[in-house]
């Protein structure tokens, strides 16, 4: 890396002229079983800033609109959202419980060895660590594609629109622009904390003064406001043969779990962070907290500003409804394309920096070892079953028998979230139309297992796994029983000869 705060450095080096509570947060890690190997270069601020960009308010419910839009419209954008926050914060509660004891880059991968326990620790973090790093490069591979479908958008109505000859981007200037994308952010990521800091606060506030401005703008421009009725209790659906309305739903719940994820980020750069037991904790959950609100409004925002919900999919846009939405507001006050599409850049410029945040996060978790959302179920769950008095909690912690109906709640969600994930969301089923999430957790589950119990060379031959802050404990007595035995037998021996 090009920055040398990004580099492992020695932990006398790392913690050199830092504060006292730096000093304990280093100890604190020692205690773990890792030395302090980055400089606490990430504020609370940059620190919450990460995963606010992951969530990314302007990526999920512009990009994600399509999603509430086909499977029950208004209702569950707006009904449903309230439904997924408030079970999601269940979860971001608990890892925020967990974050708080084990501070440390490995995140998920770690805190399931820790709470597995010794004789279960190194399975449960090889298991844990393969969704984790499967979510992660499936989230940012997600963002990085919402993005160049947004800009596919905005080069159609740019051109003209759907409806007037504008250009159609092709599949495989689709793939050019995705591949562009990533490589620009990843290449964005060489650079070392500091300047990762200010990139972090400048998205901060991007994401906020974006999603902002949109709320008070679209809805200030439109030329007409749909009713409450229309935006309250609307339910509509594209047709896709699925069994039931209630079916409907559930999939279309999903448009608000798209948006509300990828905050255990703020746990992967807890090592770079100052104060970490309570800055990543408390990163997490507020920038779920305001990510759940700014989403929310900016929702009604767009449901309240949109002019023609009868060519939300058959417009200008060419299917992709935001930016339908966006372009009908300007277009009808007589503004040119130009207009709606520099517009319809805010979200897309976020998307950008939602991309490089993800890949930031990544990249702590490929130095820890080496998200489908079942990973934070896993984590939790292991604290439910296994952990017992193991578990020390940390400065943010909501007690124990709260901690408990928090816990349960959040494992059950996971359960039911995964399972929706991992349903049909169009009938028949073919090649064209398949979830494929389930047969990536199948692959997974097939891979790390057996991979795992592989004769001779599996991993459970060879992987041990993180230390298990017990174990370290243990051998730290050890080596002062070694010392004070060798103590006592040399004076003795002095002794002797004396």
């Amino acid at each position: 890396m090009a920055d040398q705060d990004m580099k492992p450095v020695p932990a006398s080096q790392a913690s050199s002229g830092t504060s006292s509570s730096n000093l304990k947060e280093d100890q604190r890690l020692q205690d773990l079983g890792y030395p302090q190997q980055m400089v606490r270069g990430f504020s609370i601020l940059s620190n919450f800033g990460i995963s606010f960009s992951i969530i990314s308010v302007l990526t999920g419910v512009t990009g994600g609109f399509n999603l509430g839009a086909v499977n029950g419209g208004p209702v569950v954008q707006v009904w449903g959202w309230i439904t997924v926050v408030l079970f999601s914060m269940t979860v971001v509660v608990s890892l925020a419980e967990i974050c708080s004891s084990y501070p440390t880059a490995g995140s998920l991968y770690y805190w399931a060895a820790q709470l597995a326990g010794p004789g279960n620790s190194a399975l449960a973090s090889w298991v844990t660590a393969w969704f984790n790093l499967l979510g992660q490069i499936a989230l940012t591979s997600v963002i990085a594609y919402t993005m160049a479908n947004q800009i596919a958008s905005m080069v159609l109505l740019g051109t003209g629109g759907a409806l007037a000859g504008g250009h159609v981007v092709t599949n495989a200037q689709l793939l050019g622009i995705y591949a562009a994308i990533l490589t620009c952010q990843a290449l964005l990521n060489l650079f070392g904390a500091r300047v990762l800091h200010a990139f972090q606060l400048f998205s901060v506030v991007w994401q906020s003064l974006g999603v902002v401005v949109l709320i008070i703008l679209l809805p200030t421009a439109a030329p007409k406001i749909q009713s409450a009725s229309y935006v309250f209790g609307t339910f509509s659906y594209d047709p896709a043969n699925l069994p039931s309305d209630t079916y409907i739903f559930l999939i279309g719940l999903l448009y608000t779990q798209f948006t509300i994820n990828g905050y255990d980020a703020s746990g992967h750069i807890s090592e770079e962070t100052k104060k970490s037991q309570r800055a990543a904790p408390l990163g997490m959950i507020s920038s779920v907290a305001s990510s759940a609100v700014l989403g929310w409004i900016y929702t009604l925002s767009l449901l309240f500003s949109t002019q023609n919900p009868e060519d939300l999919f058959d417009g200008e846009a060419g299917g992709y409804v935001s930016s339908q939405i966006i372009f009908d507001i300007f277009k009808g006050r007589g503004n040119s394309t130009a207009v709606p599409v520099v517009i319809i850049g805010i979200p897309a410029t976020a998307m950008f920096l939602t991309g490089v945040s993800s890949i930031t996060a990544n990249s702590r978790v490929l130095f820890a070892f080496a998200r489908l959302y079942i990973t934070y179920g896993l984590v939790i769950f292991f604290k439910l079953a296994l952990a017992g008095r193991r578990f020390k909690p940390g400065p943010i912690y909501t007690g124990h028998t709260i901690s408990l109906i928090i816990n349960v709640i959040g494992v059950l969600y996971v359960l039911f979230i995964t399972a929706v994930f991992i349903m049909p969301t169009a009938f028949p089923v073919d090649s064209t139309t398949l979830n494929w999430a389930p047969v990536a957790v199948g692959i997974v589950l097939v891979w790390s297992f057996g991979y795992w119990y592989l004769p001779f060379i599996g991993a459970r031959h060879w992987f041990k796994g993180p230390p298990v802050a017990s174990e370290v404990a243990q051998y730290e007595r050890f080596l002062v029983q070694g010392a004070n035995a060798n103590a006592n037998a040399n004076t003795k021996t002095n002794s002797a000869v004396a």
